[in-house]
C-alpha cells in the first residue's frame, strides 16, 4: 500500500471515526450511534485493494474493542462487518452516487439488525424458541433509530467529504 495523499486522507477520516466510537462508547451520548458501518462501505469501496477493504474495517473494530472491551457477541458483530464491506465492494466500488450510499448504508443498518441480534438470541440472551427469537428483535427496536441515523450520517459524511476533496484537486490521483 503506497503512502500517497489518497491513503493518507481514508485512514485520517477512519481514524477520526474511531475516536468517536471510542469517545461516544465512554460517555454514552448516543447508544447504538457508531460509524464502523459507514467505515466499511467507505473503505471497502474506497481502498483498490480488496484485502484492505475488509482488513480496515476489522482493523479499526479491533483496535476501537481493545479500548472499549471485548464482548461475546464479537464473532456476529464482525460478521457483520464483513457483509456490510462485501456490500460495499460490490455495490459502491466505482459507482459512488448519493443514492448507492443512501440505499447501501440502510441496507448495512439492516445487516448489522438482523445478524447481531441474531447472534444475541444464539448465544443465549433470550429463550431458545421462535418467541424468544422474536422477542429478541423487538427489544432491539428502539436502537434501530441511532444505528440507522449513524449510518446514513457517517457514510454522508466520509463519502461527501472525500467527494468533495477529490472535487478540490487537493487530492493526488492515485490508486491504493
Amino acid at each position: 500500500m503506497l503512502l500517497n495523499k489518497y491513503n493518507v486522507v481514508i485512514i485520517g477520516m477512519m481514524l477520526a471515526a474511531i475516536a468517536f466510537r471510542i469517545f461516544n462508547h465512554q460517555y454514552h451520548v448516543l447508544l447504538n450511534f457508531s460509524p464502523v458501518a459507514a467505515i466499511a462501505l467507505f473503505g471497502a469501496a474506497n481502498f483498490k485493494n480488496r484485502i484492505f477493504g475488509f482488513a480496515v474495517p476489522m482493523l479499526v473494530m479491533f483496535a476501537s474493542d481493545c479500548v472499549i472491551g471485548f464482548h461475546p457477541y464479537m464473532p456476529f458483530t464482525y460478521g457483520s462487518f464483513a457483509l456490510i464491506a462485501f456490500l460495499g465492494m460490490t455495490v459502491l466500488r466505482n459507482q459512488v452516487s448519493t443514492k448507492r450510499v443512501a440505499l447501501s448504508a440502510f441496507a448495512s443498518s439492516l445487516i448489522f439488525f438482523i445478524i447481531s441480534n441474531f447472534g444475541v438470541w444464539i448465544m443465549g440472551g433470550y429463550a431458545k424458541s421462535f418467541a424468544g427469537l422474536e422477542l429478541c428483535y423487538w427489544n432491539a427496536i428502539p436502537f434501530f433509530g441511532n444505528t440507522l441515523g449513524s449510518d446514513l450520517f457517517f457514510s454522508a459524511v466520509l463519502f461527501g467529504a472525500f467527494e468533495w476533496i477529490k472535487q478540490t484537486n487537493w487530492l493526488v490521483k492515485a490508486k491504493a
